[in-house]
């Protein structure tokens, strides 16, 4: 199981699938639903719109992970 969030990606999706696995993607609203769905998501994780715990920039590398 892969959790995604900020920004669905197809690529991503399709290699989890590739495997075997499933990714569940983090949406705040139904217009960030469908376009998970729609980039192959297997399921979706209801957030608040302002949670600041959704999503976690890396000190080492500035970039953003999943929680």
């Amino acid at each position: 199981i892969v959790i995604t969030s900020l920004g669905a990606r197809e690529e991503l999706n399709t290699a989890v699938h590739g495997w075997g696995g499933i990714t569940l993607h983090d949406i705040i609203d139904d217009r960030f639903a469908r376009k998970a769905i729609e980039k192959g998501a297997d399921g979706l994780i209801a957030v608040a719109a302002a949670s600041p715990a959704n999503a976690s920039v890396s000190a080492t590398t500035g970039r953003t992970t999943a929680m």
